[in-house]
């Protein structure tokens, strides 16, 4: 891989937090505003969910391929 497509392909850090007690969620984000973390937090209630959130992040840096006519 090119220098260029490596720094295409970088997105910013996120959590992915697998979690189906709304208490235990609410728990958790008290605690990281406590925090000095500055990345965004997703939230999935199960493995399912998650499954298809990583999915969805992975086609996401996938580039597309560039439609051809004719």
């Amino acid at each position: 891989m090119s220098e260029a497509s490596v720094t295409s392909i970088e997105q910013p850090p996120l959590l992915l937090v697998i979690e189906d007690s709304n208490e235990d969620f609410e728990a958790f984000q008290r605690y990281v505003r406590r925090s000095p973390l500055a990345i965004p937090i997703y939230r999935c209630l199960d493995g399912d969910d998650a499954l298809h959130f990583c999915i969805a992040q992975v086609a996401t840096l996938i580039p597309k391929a560039p439609r051809v006519q004719g």
